[in-house]
């Protein structure tokens, strides 16, 4: 493990992800976070839904255990020129905050993070802060992983 753990906290941690069905030498891997803004409305991010079992698996083969995480996910396109073009900017801080904290909270000993241009900078800058090795993975990485 990269992150330190304590005994009582890794019991509970290994328990819930027991409930969930992994196995306890899976639950030993490090636990790689696939942050993903996939959405049906969001036409930059559609793609990640396609990549995401094949992400997993690569992941899975090179030692690590990764778990989705999904998180809020804007397109400033669809919205453009209407009432909701008000709430882009904001949505930006909202989302790298969310990164930050899903990330932290589940103390994640790295991450893949699947969002746009609007919260690439803020996320790539909140996970950095946190000391989490992270990889973006952009919409167009769908050509090849």
């Amino acid at each position: 493990m990269i992150r330190e753990w304590n005994e009582e906290s890794l019991d509970h941690r290994n328990t819930l992800l027991y409930a969930m069905g992994i196995a306890e030498e899976d639950a030993k891997r490090p636990i790689i976070g696939l942050v993903n803004s996939w959405n049906e409305m969001n036409p930059g991010h559609f793609p990640f839904k396609d990549v995401i079992a094949e992400m997993k698996e690569e992941i899975y083969r090179a030692g690590g255990l990764a778990l989705e995480l999904p998180i809020t996910g804007i397109c400033d396109g669809i919205c453009s020129n209407t009432p909701g073009d008000r709430y882009t900017l904001p949505a930006r801080d909202m989302v790298s905050t969310e990164v930050e904290t899903v990330a932290e909270l589940n103390m994640l000993e790295g991450m893949v993070y699947g969002c746009g241009p609007l919260q690439r900078p803020h996320a790539h800058t909140h996970t950095h802060q946190a000391g989490i090795c992270r990889l973006h993975c952009g919409r167009y990485e769908r050509r090849g992983l």
